[in-house]
Formats: C-alpha cells, structure tokens, sequence
C-alpha cells in the first residue's frame, strides 16, 4: 500500500495523538529502516518506519514487552546518546507532501536541552529515514540517514554532517498551481469568444431589419393594393 500526501497527513494526526509525550526508550536500525519503543503513561508502543522503495510506510502498534536493551543499531548506533530517554514533542506532515516530522527533545548530563528531529520521506522509489539536529533556529544537520548520496543534478546531498534539504516539491502541486495562474485567461478567453459572436449577430440583425423598413415604408405610401 502507497500512502497518498491526504493518508500522511491523516497518519500524522494518529501518530500525534498516540505518541505526543511518550519517551523513547531504546531503538533498532537497519537497512529496512528503523523501530522506536516507546513508553508513555503505562503504556509502550513501538514506533516503526520502513524505507522500502516500493511501498515506504510509517506506523505504531501496541508493544506488550519491556525492552531489555536496544537492538541493532546500524546506520543510527550514533544517535543512541541523542535519542533514548528523548521526549517526542510534535508529529507533523509537511502539506501536500509525504514526509512526516517527528520531533523529540532531551537533556544532557548537564541539564543542556537538545532538540532534534526524526524525519520519515515516506515517497516511493525515494523513501529514507533520517535523524536531524537543530544547530540554529530552523537549521537542521543530518547526524544519521538510513541511505546517503552526494548531490548530483537534479539530485539533493544526503550525507551526515551537511544541512538537511527536503524533498523538492511534489509536481502535481506545482502543475495545481499553474492551472489555477492560467484560469482566469481561460475563462476571459471563452468571453471574449462569446461577446464577438453576440456583437456579430448584433449587427447582422440591425442589417436585416433595416433592409426590410424602406420596404414597408414604400407599401405605406403607395396606399392600400387594389
């Protein structure tokens, strides 16, 4: 199952509403993608993000057992001092797009507050999973991704250590608003189309009626026919 940028958006207000102020316990990477246990009020869950080329997908589930320990760590084992005992603050979906933000904040042994941001590109042939670090007011860094690639042509830099750039938007929003730019033309076209053929039969009416009153002017003067 593909999810639509209308599913992620709902998906986000169910992760939202599960999740919002749980803590993370510990988690497990691979090259599939990644799992967050979760605990919150009595509860654990387990948060998982799949990066599959063919259908990526992002989902929670009841988690019965306590986690002993974390699992492998792959891709993500240096995000482990940044993420477990974080607290996940927001899950939002960027509009009209599939990409969800889940965002976490912790404290150092210092008492230093942190932010970061998990991000879930949950598009086909392009999914990826990341963890983000805030270095300045809407500046994020890429501290871990499951896939990396160095920009190329048409193509945005994926690599840890470089700011994070989100995935050029979908182009069915952009054609959206090229049709809704063109529209009014349209519209003042088919007008302008009509209001020549109302004004031709206009005046091709004015013509016959003019003809045909000299006419009848003529009969009236000549009296009535014997």
């Amino acid at each position: 199952m593909t999810l639509d940028h209308f599913g992620v958006a709902r998906l986000a207000r169910d992760l939202r509403g599960l999740l919002a102020g749980s803590r993370i316990d510990g988690f497990t990477a691979s090259n599939a993608g990644i799992i967050f246990f979760c605990y919150r009020r009595g509860k654990r869950y387990a948060l998982q993000i799949l990066v599959d080329s063919g259908s990526p997908l992002a989902a929670a589930y009841d988690r019965s057992e306590p986690l002993k320990e974390n699992g492998p760590l792959g891709w993500a084992s240096g995000v482990v001092a940044l993420l477990r005992g974080a607290t996940i603050d927001a899950v939002d979906a960027v509009p009209d797009d599939r990409v969800l933000y889940i965002d976490v904040s912790s404290r150092s042994a210092f008492g230093v507050p942190s932010l970061s941001r998990i991000v879930a590109e949950l598009q086909p042939r392009k999914a990826n999973a990341l963890v983000l670090r805030e270095t300045s007011p809407q500046v994020w860094l890429i501290v871990a991704a499951a896939k990396q690639f160095a920009a190329t042509p048409g193509v945005r830099n994926v690599r840890t250590g470089e700011r994070y750039e989100p995935p050029p938007p979908r182009r069915s929003t952009i054609d959206r608003a090229r049709s809704s730019s063109t529209q009014p033309s349209i519209w003042q076209s088919c007008h302008d189309r009509t209001a020549s053929r109302f004004a031709c039969g206009s005046v091709f009416m004015r013509s016959a009626a003019s003809s045909r009153r000299p006419a009848a002017a003529d009969r009236r003067r000549s009296g009535p026919c014997r």
